[in-house]
């Protein structure tokens, strides 16, 4: 989570990318899931963009609170030949 004073600076998206370069060196990850919840429209964006694919809405509990979520799933294990 990117606290709102920090927001639209681009924090979320290299966070991201650091992430996803540091799953795709390690041969322990498949993949990385997401759950924003489905009305956060600037995280299922990043996710969009970044190449995740949409599996599914689901309802998952957060702070002990039922949360509406898309989930996301991005393969980063490098294909076998």
């Amino acid at each position: 989570m990117v606290l709102p004073e920090f927001q639209g600076r681009g924090i979320a998206s290299e966070a991201l990318r650091l992430i996803v370069v540091r799953a795709r060196s390690d041969p322990r990850f498949d993949g990385i899931h997401a759950f924003p919840g489905i009305s956060n429209a600037p995280s299922n964006a990043l996710c969009r963009r970044v190449g995740f694919t949409h599996v599914e809405e689901c309802d998952v509990r957060f702070r002990d609170r039922p949360l509406r979520v898309n989930h996301w799933e991005l393969e980063v294990s490098a294909p076998s030949t």
